[in-house]
């Protein structure tokens, strides 16, 4: 999976709206403006996390597309271990291939957008959330890193918490749904 969203990642010039995120990622950087400031109508975590690539590897396409990348990957890890939780290992190994080889996941996995930043974090609060309601003893450790997970983010994409609620609405109704 990594191999597909890595592969030939800074040949390819930013679009229009990841030109944002390399200014906001300067200014924070070289300026010293807050990300809070620069780009008021995204939470900054995003451009925090992509700061430190940065740093490392200098501002260009490369250093503002890995993230993406790594936490694409890492997203197709918790799509397994979330779909062998409710389904078995036969169908976890299914999801997690269709997930590391979907077009849009790798796209959007080979820029600059906090999407697949979110929607790792979301399926880490999801996972974390869903390890504590299957426990018979409650372990709260895993209630609590669903909500740092949560909130993390909700520091990625104000959205999150829209899906979050659209979870915890399913979690609720569900098993009214469910009752015959």
């Amino acid at each position: 999976g990594f191999i597909f969203r890595i592969y030939r990642i800074s040949e390819l010039n930013l679009y229009p709206d990841e030109g944002v995120f390399i200014f906001t990622v300067k200014d924070f950087l070289y300026n010293n403006v807050s990300v809070w400031l620069s780009n008021a109508w995204q939470p900054p975590l995003f451009s925090w996390i992509n700061s430190i690539f940065v740093r490392i590897f200098g501002l260009n396409e490369f250093s503002m597309r890995v993230p993406s990348a790594i936490f694409g990957t890492l997203t197709i890890i918790l799509v397994y271990y979330l779909a062998k939780l409710w389904y078995g290992k036969k169908q976890a190994i299914l999801a997690a291939i269709i997930m590391a080889v979907l077009p849009v996941h790798i796209i959007y996995s080979r820029t600059s957008f906090s999407d697949v930043m979110q929607a790792f974090f979301l399926f880490a609060a999801i996972l974390a959330s869903e390890l504590f309601l299957r426990k018979e003893r409650k372990e709260y450790l895993f209630i609590f890193l669903s909500g740092i997970f949560f909130a993390l983010s909700f520091l990625v994409k104000y959205n999150s918490i829209l899906l979050w609620a659209l979870y915890w609405l399913f979690i609720l109704v569900y098993p009214l749904l469910k009752k015959e």
